[in-house]
């Protein structure tokens, strides 16, 4: 049984088996807790600032012989310096752990920020401490999200998880290599088949060859030929060697996000000229995008926090980028798809 490092909830057999609903579920799940938690912390942060005033009041209330005096002395009080600087203590502990908590630094901080929460708001009423309690309880369940208690990888560990993390940057750069081409291809097309719907000459287009359904076919093809490649490169993913477990948050978070892309390269796949087709398939074009969108973004945060957890130098990640890049240009997948695709 595996455990995701970064909110310790067990890793299924549908984790890495391709189904992007599911993915990334255990570590999001973790990430509510945490998020719920920072919420609460800031906004009983911020509700505590009237806790000394509370306090002062009920110290006026038992010395004070009149309703002026109770007034004058309840002031006096809330504006002393022990009330002020407490004040400060309290916005700065409760606000700046729930901060803590969002940001996923310094554990101890956002669980004493939660303690006092709760001990604070227990001023006012007891059912008003129960945010504190629940933010101490999803602190302690989630403290494995805090970057505060990740370890530099050393030997044998660093090792395999540098090796590793070799072969994700090539299949990336090689997933880039295919979107570059991509544009350069199917933007040569656009460009004709625009041009010509305004009635520009096009002359890099032999006309001989065929009008505006023509230049449609062509866009296609180069349609088709990238779909397939979108599916080469989660095929790629699939076979790449099991992540070790220091990885397996970020692999998890580029298998969603290739799988987003596969999608979304079927998505944009021709489906004829009919105006209504057409137009039903701009719509899921769209939320496709979105998907995809949302789960590169992922990977490229999970990716950040691998890095930062492996300790990786300048030089080592240059010297990755340099050997991957050398690497995909002598693919001969990529080669072939630069020479049959129109």
């Amino acid at each position: 049984m595996k455990f995701c490092p970064q909110c310790g909830q067990k890793l299924m057999d549908f984790d890495l088996e391709g189904k992007p609903k599911y993915v990334q579920k255990p570590e999001r799940y973790g990430g509510k807790m945490r998020i719920a938690a920072g919420i609460m912390l800031i906004i009983t942060g911020i509700a505590s600032v009237g806790v000394p005033v509370q306090v002062a009041d009920m110290i006026a209330l038992t010395r004070a012989a009149s309703y002026e005096e109770f007034l004058e002395l309840s002031w006096s009080l809330a504006t002393s310096t022990p009330a002020v600087l407490a004040t400060v203590v309290l916005l700065v502990l409760i606000v700046g752990g729930g901060i803590c908590a969002l940001r996923k630094k310094a554990w101890a901080w956002a669980l004493s920020g939660a303690i006092c929460s709760m001990i604070a708001m227990g001023v006012f009423a007891v059912f008003l401490a129960l945010p504190g309690l629940l933010a101490v309880i999803f602190l302690a369940k989630r403290k494995g999200e805090f970057s505060s208690h990740e370890t530099a990888m050393q030997g044998d560990e660093r090792s395999e998880c540098l090796s590793y993390y070799k072969d994700e940057k090539k299949l990336r750069l090689l997933y880039e290599s295919v979107e570059k081409l991509f544009d350069k291809r199917l933007g040569k097309y656009e460009n004709v088949y625009f041009r010509a719907r305004k009635g520009q000459r096009c002359p890099e287009w032999n006309w001989e060859d065929g009008g505006l359904m023509s230049i449609m076919a062509k866009i296609s093809d180069v349609h088709e030929y990238f779909s397939d490649a979108a599916t080469e490169i989660v095929n790629r993913k699939k076979a790449m060697r099991p992540a070790p477990l220091a990885a397996s948050a970020m692999s998890s978070a580029w298998l969603a996000a290739y799988l987003d892309y596969e999608a979304l390269r079927h998505g944009l796949m021709v489906a004829g000229f009919d105006a209504v087709e057409v137009a039903l398939r701009q719509a899921r074009a769209k939320e496709l995008f979105a998907n995809f969108n949302k789960s590169i973004h992922k990977a490229w945060k999970e990716e950040r926090e691998f890095r930062k957890h492996l300790n990786l130098s300048s030089d080592e990640y240059q010297n990755i980028v340099a050997r991957s890049t050398i690497a995909v240009a002598a693919d001969d997948w990529l080669r072939k798809l630069e020479a049959e695709c129109p």
